[in-house]
């Protein structure tokens, strides 16, 4: 399991079910290494350090704002989502480009255009029909869940006696 905490930053009812939106940081390890000044990767790294995701879940139990509470997500999920996300569309770009080059060959049809043109148009579509899988019926399966609202470890203070301040 995958775990990340982040900070509630709203609440609200829906439905007779409560919501939160919780906000987690972005974080990166690159840019620790000693040639983090000379790095592409490491000056992308600084430049996205500040930037924040938020998301609603649902959540049975109190919570307040500014609490932290802590996400998780299987590592079989985030494995599977990546296949379907970046494994494919390139297999299928290749499986029509290897199909449309066997074809244009046994017509002795000379066109390498074609190819990429039509394994760019099947890389597309494989995208747009991931996207749509991933959009449809089966999108909680591919979300973080609420796995514990973490106490609060934050302490207010109402008033301060300056008497036992001063000497």
């Amino acid at each position: 399991m995958i775990e990340e905490v982040g900070t509630v930053i709203d609440v609200q009812m829906r439905h007779e079910h409560q919501f939160i939106k919780i906000a987690t940081q972005v974080k990166s390890t690159c840019g620790s290494c000693h040639a983090k000044d000379n790095c592409g990767t490491g000056v992308i790294a600084r430049a996205l350090a500040n930037k924040r995701d938020a998301l609603w879940l649902p959540c049975e139990e109190s919570v307040a704002v500014g609490q932290d509470v802590k996400l998780g997500i299987p590592e079989s999920m985030l494995l599977s989502a990546s296949l379907l996300v970046y494994m494919l569309p390139l297999l299928t770009m290749i499986v029509v480009a290897t199909t449309s080059t066997l074809l244009l060959s046994s017509y002795s049809i000379e066109g390498e255009g074609w190819v990429i043109l039509s394994s760019m148009v099947a890389a597309v579509v494989s995208f747009l029909g991931v996207k749509r899988y991933i959009s449809g019926s089966t999108k909680t399966q591919f979300e973080p869940h609420l796995l514990a609202v973490l106490p609060s470890l934050k302490t207010r203070v109402d008033c301060i006696d300056v008497n036992i301040i001063e000497p």
